[in-house]
């Protein structure tokens, strides 16, 4: 939006980006103050970032307060989120859920820009957020409490891998295990023990072992425990179709197992090698966690895979440009200096 709208600074993408992701988790966390999962029947992830999306759009086009309520209506409007492509197997299109938000944000923005009154009341009765989706459940307080001062943005988290964080416990402890220099040919048995609630990501074992995209890979904890043994990490790479079919790596997730406990936090993967011998591993709070955030500098490094897998032939010298444009947003005059960089420009 920034760029579409032309001669917008770093400050004001920050400052738009803060109104986005603050607004988004505060309705979040209405629903969570009351015990309630944000995600039961949708996914909160798209449905929930609908308003935050809309009114970051509008604060980049200075929308006045009539403006934004009118694009929060029209966030309503279009709202979305069914939980069935996440249940229903894993569809490529799993990948692309959190799009839809922030297309519709955009759109909302630019109705309201124009004209479009939609000032209707999105969280109360008779149809609002919280009574179609919750029952009429939601603290509201959350909504503007220590607003302005108290920012839930200064506690996102960033992910290592390029996964569900369902899948962190066992991939940290599989990497433990591959940095003693284990040989994959050797590995005869892998067991893998997590909660029951994370069954989703260890079952049907079939698919799991062999997952048929890439999507569907991202959320296979055999899968990726496997990749992190032999290869002894988990990146973009494992989910080409080079790394969906990756012998080496097919062989120990056939292998695999995985034990569900009703008790259990976090995972611990057992490796059984040939001559009988056994390396197990347990982590509760895996890298990313909030009791164990990522370092800049790893940060940086996933930022460089990632990189590596854009659109455009990114160079080192232009990654390396991007990535001191964005430590240093606050100061950049114009946006489009940074969507170019990240363009090849």
């Amino acid at each position: 939006m920034a760029e579409a709208a032309g001669g917008k600074t770093g400050r004001d993408l920050i400052v738009a980006s803060a109104v986005a992701c603050e607004i988004t988790a505060r309705i979040n966390e209405a629903i969570a103050r009351t015990g309630r999962r944000p995600s039961e029947k949708f996914l909160s992830g798209q449905l929930l970032t609908y308003f935050g999306a809309a009114l970051g759009a509008g604060r980049i086009l200075g929308l006045d307060a009539a403006g934004m309520h009118d694009a929060l209506g029209l966030a309503l409007m279009q709202m979305a989120g069914s939980r069935q492509i996440v249940q229903g197997g894993d569809p490529p299109a799993k990948a692309i859920y959190g799009a839809f938000p922030n297309q519709a944000g955009v759109q909302a923005a630019l109705l309201a820009e124009a004209g479009l009154a939609a000032d209707i009341d999105i969280l109360g009765k008779p149809a609002g957020l919280y009574p179609v989706i919750y029952d009429g459940d939601g603290d509201l307080a959350a909504l503007t409490e220590n607003l302005g001062s108290d920012f839930f943005l200064t506690k996102v988290g960033f992910k290592p891998w390029p996964t569900s964080d369902q899948l962190h416990p066992a991939i940290e402890a599989a990497t433990e295990i591959a940095s003693d220099g284990i040989a994959p040919s050797d590995i005869a048995a892998v067991e893998i023990t997590v909660h029951r609630n994370v069954g989703p990501w260890c079952e049907p074992l079939d698919e799991k072992r062999h997952p048929g995209n890439a999507a569907a890979a991202a959320n296979s904890i055999p899968f990726c425990t496997a990749r992190a043994l032999v290869h002894g990490d988990v990146t973009l790479t494992d989910f080409t179709e080079a790394g969906l079919t990756d012998e080496a790596a097919l062989r120990v997730s056939d292998r695999t197992t995985c034990r569900l406990d009703d008790d259990y936090s976090g995972a611990t993967v057992k490796v059984t090698m040939a001559d009988g011998s056994e390396r197990a591993v347990r982590i509760d709070h895996p890298l990313g966690s909030p009791a164990r955030p990522i370092s800049a500098d790893r940060l940086q490094d996933k930022f460089r895979d990632c990189c590596g897998h854009a659109s455009s032939n990114l160079t080192e010298a232009q990654i390396e440009a991007l990535i001191e444009t964005v430590n240093n947003l606050e100061v950049l005059d114009d946006v489009g200096r940074l969507t170019d960089l990240a363009g090849g420009g």
